[in-house]
């Protein structure tokens, strides 16, 4: 999994519980410092977690990390989701969106769906 991040503090719970379970492998990257395109192509992640608030911007991020890795599958973590920036996201790409929060139950539930862990 490649985890991208702009709170830090987030990050760091994100991946505690992400490897909390034992078969899973969290990379993670702060959002402003990397080039995308390269990342994916060099990490192979099965799947791609981005926090992140729901902007133009971070749509545009969405469709180049699905053009790098299209077959990956992309999961949003956003403050405030509603209905309409859910269906945003979802149009351009993101294959899941989760409200901020500090339970992760959901998102490692649909994690081990994705990559396949039971």
């Amino acid at each position: 999994m490649l985890a991208i991040c702009r709170d830090a503090v987030f990050c760091q719970k994100l991946v505690q519980a992400l490897e909390s379970e034992s078969d899973f492998a969290v990379s993670v990257h702060a959002e402003n410092n990397i080039d995308m395109t390269t990342l994916c192509r060099d990490v192979h992640p099965d799947l791609l977690i981005l926090e992140a608030s729901i902007s133009p911007a971070l749509l545009a991020m969405v469709a180049a990390l699905k053009s790098a890795t299209p077959e990956t599958p992309l999961f949003l973590i956003t403050d405030h989701p509603n209905m309409w920036s859910e269906k945003e996201a979802l149009a351009h790409g993101v294959d899941a969106v989760f409200a901020k929060s500090s339970n992760f139950l959901s998102l490692v539930m649909n994690a081990r769906a994705i990559c396949g862990h039971h």
